[in-house]
This record gives structure tokens, C-alpha cells and sequence, in this order.
């Protein structure tokens, strides 16, 4: 009896090993599709978390439409460009314009090209009188004042040289300033009248 016993444990012992077998080999599948399935959801915490990160940043679009925006308000798109974001983005926009005829890499599309231009969008800015007149203009309309902190480039340079022509104006020698445009700068108070001299406003 105890042979017979014995007999069927060792018939019985193969069978009992496969089943653990086949118990380790679906644990070990488990912890796979676990594992792939935390990975994807890492993933995609990841690409939602990178996703809201990007929409921080206004699109080009969004920016078009502030500078349509700003056109309407002051009836043209020249931002000057230490006035914040908007300008800043004109000032980008000028740029890409230049690489992207020079046949340089450029995020400027001939589409974004357009709708620019057909809101009269000027690509190249020569510093032309109204423009820099315009610029001031805005500048106070920013700041409450019309003096022109240093640091400020183009503009500051332009003051200084409507200083000197305007001197120049008042002690009747030749300028290049016009009494009309002598007139709008003291207008916006550009102008620092005092009893020995008159002088622009750029300290």
C-alpha cells in the first residue's frame, strides 16, 4: 500500500509543477501589461503636462489678433518694440520677414505674409519722420509723459537729433524741421519751453 502510495505523489509531482509553472508564467504577464500600462500613463501625464506648458504662450495668431486690435485703436501697426509682448512679436515678425527672403530658415509663411499685409502691416520700417513722431506718440500714451528712458535705441537717438533741429529752427538758421513739425512735437510735450531755451523732453 505504501508502494502504491508513493507510486501516485511521483505521478502526481510532474503535474503539480506545470501548474506552478503556469501560475509563474501568468504573473510574469501581469506585471508586464502593469508595467506597459503605468509607462503609457506616465506618457500621456507627460504629453498633457507638456501640452498646457505650450498654451501658456500666446499662437501667432493670437498675437495677430492684438495687433488688429492695437491698429484699431491707433490706426496703424507700428508697436514699438520696448512696449511690451506685442511689440516685441512685431518687432520678431520683422525679422523672420528679413530670413525668409534672404531664403533662410523662417516661421514666416507666405499665408502669415498675407493676412500681415493685409492689415498694413509695414515688413520694413525706414525710419521716416510720422513714424518715429508715431512711436513717441505711443510711447507717452504708455507712459503718461514723452521722455525717452535710455536704453531705448532708435527713438531716443531721433529725439536727440529733433533737439538739435529744432535749436536750429528757432534761432533761424536752416533746418531740417519744419514749423509743422515743430508745432506737433510741442503739442504732445515734446517740448521743454523754458525762459532761456526750448528743449525736447528725453531725460
Amino acid at each position: 500500500d505504501m508502494d502504491s502510495l508513493s507510486n501516485q505523489d511521483s505521478e502526481n509531482l510532474p503535474m503539480n509543477n506545470v501548474f506552478s509553472e503556469l501560475q509563474r508564467e501568468d504573473e510574469l504577464e501581469y506585471k508586464e501589461v502593469a508595467q506597459r500600462s503605468t509607462a503609457h500613463k506616465q506618457a500621456a501625464i507627460s504629453l498633457v503636462s507638456n501640452t498646457n506648458q505650450k498654451r501658456n504662450f500666446p499662437s501667432w495668431d493670437e498675437r495677430f489678433k492684438e495687433l488688429v486690435y492695437f491698429k484699431k485703436v491707433n490706426g496703424h501697426t507700428n508697436v514699438v518694440t520696448n512696449s511690451g509682448p506685442l511689440g516685441m512679436w512685431v518687432n520678431t515678425q520683422r525679422t523672420k520677414y528679413r530670413l525668409l527672403k534672404k531664403g533662410k530658415d523662417s516661421s514666416l509663411t507666405n499665408d502669415r505674409c498675407q493676412k500681415l499685409e493685409g492689415i498694413g502691416f509695414q515688413f520694413k520700417l525706414y525710419p521716416h519722420w510720422d513714424v518715429r513722431f508715431q512711436e513717441l506718440v505711443d510711447l507717452k500714451k504708455i507712459n503718461g509723459h514723452s521722455n525717452v528712458p535710455q536704453g531705448s535705441g532708435p527713438l531716443r537717438n531721433w529725439v536727440k537729433k529733433q533737439r538739435i533741429q529744432y535749436r536750429l529752427l528757432k534761432e533761424g538758421k536752416h533746418s531740417t524741421l519744419t514749423i509743422e513739425r515743430s508745432v506737433k512735437l510741442e503739442s504732445i510735450g515734446a517740448i521743454i519751453k523754458t525762459k532761456k531755451k526750448s528743449e525736447l523732453s528725453i531725460d
